[in-house]
């Protein structure tokens, strides 16, 4: 104990316990004899630490025990002052403790997270050092099976370690990697996004999740009922609606009735002319899109399957064209907030096509996300409403038509992609 000295409960530490495996042929040094610290703990009262640690050594050799802090999570590591006990050379195997008068080199005490590592001079040299050579060189990169950050020339114990390189613009890499002793180094080249075509969709990725389907404010259509869970896998979804240029683009002409509006969500076609577009889209872009399921559309509309009367909320006059606010006439894509994925307009502008045949109920809808390919598939579902209609169009309404009708005013849509 020291007099005069202010004893606090406790400090932040985080044990670092370095392993060893062997840079040398085993004829020469045998990994399993070499002298390793194990079971390593701190604690401290009054500015005095205390590790108790144990010395593994199966020949009996003694071995040279180093002690090091860091206050930066392992970027830098210090020796420091006043410490006594079982360190330096000549140690021998058992239970073994290492003191430190922590006020030599924290006179006004600790107050910062520290890591220990205590470790034979032995395991240091039989260390990896790992360097990533990224390109591009400001790429983040990260170590996801351990808790320390990735630094140049970090130490780690030979073995197995998880890479993932990133950066905004390119593809993401993960890549397994073994080190084996020593300084290593690996180049790891990402490849660019190419760059997004003006008539293909920007897409937005939808994390899956589980959720449940249909009418949970107890008003409205037997059709949006009974509500049942759905889990949804992760899929891609259109940021807005298909415009009018991107269709053009695609499909040589304008269907819709207003004209003259590039940037407004093309309307008037049917889900038999949206499947002839998804296949020509495909050919130029090399990409399969399709029509997102009614599942998916929901879960997306609703945020990632929150209780959202609307799609983003409960206001629609901030969200949604509505035929209280527009005159009835369709407006360009992303002019109102967008829910909480980044959507536009899944509720009003336009009414949404989807990839499901029609059924007056969701008893015996698939619960896995999937499109339901039973029931009348002479028709198929919308959904979202449109400017015709009044402000309680709902993120769970429904509506249907034959496959082959040109909805006017109506039918739009957005797409959807696989992961």
């Amino acid at each position: 104990m020291k007099s005069g000295r202010t004893s606090r409960p406790g400090i932040w530490v985080n044990i670092l316990i370095l392993g060893l495996y062997s840079l040398f042929p085993m004829s020469m040094v045998m990994a399993d004899n070499i002298p390793k610290v194990k079971q390593l703990l701190a604690t401290e009262s009054e500015g005095e630490v205390t590790l108790r640690y144990e010395l593994v050594d199966p020949a009996g050799l003694g071995a040279e025990v180093l002690f090091e802090f860091s206050t930066d999570g392992g970027k830098r590591w210090i020796k420091p002052q006043g410490t006594r006990g079982d360190l330096g050379p000549g140690v021998q195997g058992g239970s073994r403790v290492i003191n430190w008068d922590s006020y030599l080199t924290f006179p006004q005490g600790i107050n910062k997270r520290l890591e220990f590592r205590v470790e034979t001079r032995s395991e240091r040299e039989l260390m990896s050092t790992l360097t990533i050579e990224a390109v591009p060189a400001d790429a983040r990169i990260r170590i996801l099976n351990i808790g320390p950050k990735y630094q140049p020339g970090i130490a780690l114990k030979p073995g197995k370690y998880h890479l993932e390189v990133s950066k905004e613009g390119y593809k993401d890499k993960r890549q397994w990697i073994e080190l084996s002793g020593g300084s290593e180094a690996f180049p790891i080249r990402l490849e660019k996004i190419p760059l997004r075509k003006s008539y293909e969709p920007e897409m937005l990725r939808i994390p899956g999740g589980s959720y449940w389907m249909g009418n949970q404010f107890g008003s409205g259509s037997s059709s949006e009922k009974p509500v049942h869970e759905v889990k949804i896998s992760g899929f891609e979804l259109g940021k807005y609606e298909v415009t009018q240029s991107q269709w053009k683009a695609v499909m040589g002409s304008n269907p819709s009735n207003i004209q003259d509006c590039p940037n407004c969500p093309v309307e008037g076609v049917s889900w038999d002319d949206i499947q002839d577009y998804i296949y020509k889209l495909g050919k130029m872009t090399g990409k399969y899109y399709r029509l997102p399921t009614e599942a998916e559309w929901e879960y997306a509309c609703r945020s990632g399957g929150k209780q959202e009367k609307h799609c983003g909320g409960s206001n629609p006059d901030m969200l949604a064209w509505h035929v209280g606010n527009s005159d009835g006439k369709i407006n360009q894509v992303g002019r109102k907030l967008p829910n909480g994925l980044g959507l536009y307009d899944m509720t009003g502008n336009v009414w949404e096509w989807v990839q499901d045949c029609w059924n007056d109920s969701y008893s015996g809808a698939p619960q896995d996300g999937s499109a339901w390919h039973e029931g009348d598939c002479s028709e198929a579902v919308l959904r979202g409403g449109s400017t015709a209609i009044f402000p309680g169009m709902s993120s769970f309404s429904r509506f249907s038509s034959v496959r082959n009708k040109r909805v006017n005013y109506s039918g739009g849509f957005r797409l959807a992609k696989d992961l």
